[in-house]
């Protein structure tokens, strides 16, 4: 098109051609109309006079420039000409065009000429642009940017379709055929940015015969495209394809691509491909999180997954690892949720590593993993509760295909599942479990767990109060009764899964059993300030299995012959005993019930005494001891002889003419063990001292509390039924926390009123006996010091600040994936050396044992003492280094499981480095950041089987 450059100003003149056209406008406007309701809008932001130098391009001799006051907004509608005859040509809908500078009307050829800003709206399309063409003979639009009076090129075309969305260099578009040709095409699905050099947009429409409904697709045609998930204006990396096709929110399919980095073609190639871009569940393959070639199990592909959307409630991914020489990893994941109802998920591993030694032994190394979980929503049920977690390992699955410190030191797991039922207006619940636990290679798995148990009943309290009665409850209305019933089936073993599930050993390990609870107890109050509980229980337990032991009196015995050098005579005689025979222990499998019986009174207070300055000057201003005494006397029978006697004997041989008899709890491997014992008629006494002080702060002015000691507690007791040793040892233990909860102290001590043997046990002497008055000999004790801490708690410690133990870094957040965080932070933040190390935790345990041997010799032991630093250090905006539990065992001699790293972030990449040397294993990746290209990635890593055998060849 062009513009005029220069008009004449004559002030006569314009005036003619302002009225001339509107003559025209009005002859025009049946034309419009016969166009279907062609709305014209002029908005109030263009300005009353202006310049057309301002204006590029050229028009047409004849054509008509209107400004703000030449002609007020015009409105057509068809509905007030229903006389009028429409065009075939013309448009089905309205059509709503606007422009912030200027709108020119060429009248002729029947175009409008949009400045600035310049928006046009059909039907669910809208189009902005700095300059557009509005030909409204063929019912197309042209738009491109828009040169402003600096010379800046700006406000590229904008096109928006419901969700689907794009910017051009410039694009034409028409109504009637709803297709464009656009230019230099920029859009965004999902996470993907596809930029096209020249595209074809097409809309199609498709009716769905059941409902009549239309649903409508603007799908891109492109050729000589990239698609990215870089964001830079010059991406730093793409997929670049002669042929592509957008079906915005489904899916970008592909024809011969090649991977381009920084401009640069790469030998990466693919002859097709497509890529799922929808926001709704679709089943299909996910590529793989990286590959590795392993000198042990080949070369492999690492998390191969296949996503299964079953249906709206439930999913499943199913995953692998496989490597060529027989290394395999196999999986899946279940999820599922209902809104307001429950939510989890159920995952399933089993993975066999293929080994092969220096002497070409291969051996497969199987490990499985089972996990569960189900949360159930808040108020889903108004009775009735279920949920937990299940999380099962075997032959130490967690160390096999993993290589964190977590992952690798940790051998301890844990299961609890429950269902749980309670009775509105009913005293009684009852609970279905399934417990789990393992550690150190032994593992324990309890199910059915079968509990019912009341609530807290008053079997004697009046339920009605009768008139003149007095309302005072009865010391008798107070006695409370509890009932508790459980049912349990069990197995134990190691967490070697032929072993754990071998039908041998799993029905030798299997216990099941049942237990009865009962009691009776009250509270009274005494002289107000004491409380008095009397209580009484009884417990009833049945086992399935019980066991026996004997002795086999066979005597084993090694024979000697010595032979005479001059004539040969053989002699023969008994050198030694080898063994005088063997205990056979046999599992019988029976029902033999338990009962056990009780008796307890106890007594509680707590006293206070306080201290307070006189004149509240100086740092400390009171001192405050709370006392919490208890005295309690319980009573349980003689459970060695009579109905409560569940030992058993046998007479075993230590010599060739002498047995001792020995007894044993027949209980001993069973699920509920018998107590043993003789009576028991106990006074026992505990005392528990806190100790705190008031100070004050001049930082804040105020008076503010210090707990000295948590707790101090010192206890023990007197068996008036015991024939010796009545005494029991006096223990004290005590709990502290120091710089303000940062550090932890506690220590275990005991004492004993007895005198020890040469063999290390006492004897029912008195120490005060022979100790020259003194009435206690010192046992042992335990000293223990944790403390765990970030940098930034001790800078805050040091300058006075309140801190937390939660301040500083989190362990659990992992350092290469700190994206978001690390993009908040710059290197000009830190000032000193403690700003750069702020993100680091350091860990100390100190444990110490001290024991008096028989001799009166003190000895002490250092139990533990590590010493551990964890964190990272953020070097640049970008560059992120990183230790992983680096520590040290000082008893030991030794560095705990160390890591360290590196990260980069490189915009749309990231690099990456992990290097375990205790296990001689690292990892080195550059890989795409943002998915759904993530899958690209340069990985170069030595694994387990290879860091486990190098420096053996």
């Amino acid at each position: 098109m062009q513009i005029y450059k220069s008009i004449r100003t004559q002030e006569f003149t314009f005036f003619i051609k302002v009225q001339l056209s509107l003559l025209l406008l009005i002859v025009s406007s049946f034309s419009l109309f016969a166009q279907d309701t062609l709305q014209l809008s002029l908005k109030d932001t263009i300005p009353t006079t202006f310049s057309l130098d301002s204006l590029r391009g050229n028009l047409p001799s004849d054509a008509t420039l209107y400004g703000t006051d030449s002609i007020p907004n015009v409105s057509a509608s068809r509905g007030n000409l229903d006389s009028v005859k429409i065009s075939e040509d013309a448009f089905e809908t309205a059509v709503d065009y606007s422009a912030q500078d200027s709108m020119i009307y060429d009248i002729k050829d029947e175009k409008i000429y949009l400045y600035g800003n310049a928006k046009v709206t059909y039907e669910t399309m809208e189009l902005t642009a700095g300059f557009m063409i509005l030909d409204w003979s063929t019912n197309e639009v042209s738009a491109e940017g828009f040169i402003d009076s600096t010379g800046n090129l700006g406000q590229f075309p904008q096109f928006k379709n419901g969700e689907q969305e794009f910017e051009a260099k410039r694009m034409r578009y028409n109504f009637d055929t709803e297709k464009g040709i656009i230019y230099e095409v920029s859009s965004t699905q999902q996470n993907l940015y596809v930029i096209g050099t020249k595209s074809k947009l097409v809309r199609t429409k498709t009716t769905i015969p059941e409902t009549d409904s239309v649903i409508t697709e603007d799908i891109i045609y492109s050729e000589d495209a990239i698609f990215t998930t870089c964001n830079h204006s010059t991406p730093h990396f793409g997929i670049r394809s002669t042929k592509q096709k957008i079906i915005p929110n489904k899916m970008i399919v592909i024809g011969p691509s090649r991977l381009e980095v920084a401009g640069v073609p790469t030998p990466l190639y693919i002859p097709f491909g497509f890529f799922p871009i929808s926001d709704i569940e679709t089943g299909g393959l996910i590529f793989p999180d990286g590959y590795e070639f392993s000198p042990q199990w080949g070369f492999g592909l690492q998390n191969i997954r296949y996503f299964f959307p079953i249906n709206d409630y439930v999913n499943f991914t199913a995953a692998a690892d496989i490597y060529v020489k027989g290394t395999f990893r196999l999986g899946g994941t279940m999820n599922f949720k209902k809104l307001y109802k429950y939510s989890g998920n159920v995952n399933f591993d089993y993975s066999r590593q293929r080994s092969e030694a220096p002497d070409a032994t291969i051996t497969f190394e199987p490990a499985v993993s089972f996990g569960a979980s189900l949360r159930q929503a808040t108020g889903a049920h108004p009775t009735r509760t279920i949920g937990g977690s299940i999380n099962v390992r075997f032959n130490n699955y967690q160390s096999a295909n993993f290589n964190d410190a977590q992952s690798v030191l940790n051998q301890s797991f844990s299961s609890n599942f429950s269902l749980n039922q309670s009775f509105p207006g009913k005293p009684y619940n009852f609970s279905l479990g399934f417990t789990h636990s393992q550690n150190s290679g032994k593992m324990t798995m309890n199910f059915p767990n079968f509990n019912f148990q009341t609530q807290t009943v008053y079997p004697f309290k009046r339920k009605k109060i009768k008139e003149g009665k007095s309302l005072k409850e009865r010391w008798y209305e107070q006695i409370a009764f509890r009932y508790q019933g459980e049912m349990r089936a069990g197995v134990s073993g190691s967490d070697t899964l032929s072993q754990f599930f071998n039908s041998e050993n799993f029905s030798r390990n299997l216990n099941a059993g049942a237990r009865q609870r009962a009691s009776l107890n009250t509270s009274l109050r005494l002289l107000k300030h004491f409380s008095l509980t009397p209580s009484v229980n009884y417990t009833n337990s049945v086992n399935l299995k019980y066991t026996e032991i004997d002795f086999i009196d066979i005597p084993e015995i090694v024979v000697d012959t010595i032979v005479n050098e001059f004539d040969t005579t053989q002699f023969q005689f008994v050198d030694r005993f080898v063994s005088f025979g063997e205990i056979e222990r046999d599992t019988i499998t029976g029902l033999r019930p338990i009962h056990e019986l009780g008796a307890s009174l106890s007594l509680n207070t707590i006293l206070y005494r306080t201290w307070n300055r006189k004149r509240q000057r100086g740092w400390l201003r009171g001192l405050r001891h709370t006392v919490k005494p208890s005295a309690s006397l319980n009573w349980s029978p003689d459970y060695t002889e009579g109905r409560f006697n569940y030992q058993g004997t046998y007479l075993e041989r230590i010599d060739v003419d002498e047995k001792v008899e020995r007894t044993y709890n027949i209980f001993q491997n069973s699920l509920y063990r018998a107590p043993t014992g003789e009576e028991r008629a106990a006074i026992s006494f505990s005392i528990n001292n806190i100790y705190e002080a008031k100070y004050y702060s001049k930082k804040d002015s105020v008076e503010k509390k210090l707990k000295l000691f948590d707790n101090f507690i010192v206890n023990g007791n007197y068996n008036f039924a015991a024939d010796s040793l009545r005494f029991s040892d006096l223990g004290a233990n005590g709990t502290t926390r120091l710089f303000k909860g940062i550090s932890t102290f506690q220590f275990q001590a005991r004492w004993s009123p007895y005198v020890l043997n040469e063999n290390g046990r006492k004897i029912d002497q008195f120490y005060y006996d022979v100790s020259g008055g003194k009435p206690l000999r010192f046992d042992q004790a335990n000293f223990r010091l944790s403390t765990s801490l970030s940098i930034k708690q001790i800078q805050d410690l040091i300058a006075g600040k309140e801190t937390s133990s939660n301040s500083g870094f989190n362990q659990g957040t992992s350092l290469a994936n700190d994206r978001q965080e690390r993009s908040a932070e710059t290197v000009q933040d830190y000032e000193s050396l403690g700003d750069w190390l702020s993100r680091f935790r350091i860990s100390h345990n100190f444990v110490v044992d001290v024991k008096r041997l028989p001799t009166g010799v003190d000895t002490l032991q250092i139990r533990t003492h590590n010493f551990s630093v964890s964190g990272s250090i953020q070097l640049s905006q970008n560059w992120n280094l990183n230790v992983g539990n680096f520590g040290y065992d000082f008893k030991n001699k030794g560095f705990s499981y160390p890591s360290f790293g590196f990260s980069r972030d490189l915009h749309c990449w990231d690099l990456n480095f992990q290097w375990y040397p205790t296990r001689n294993v690292y990892t080195l990746s550059i890989a795409v950041s943002d998915a759904p290209l993530d899958f690209i990635k340069i990985p170069s890593i030595r694994n387990q089987a290879d860091g486990r055998f190098q420096g053996i060849r």
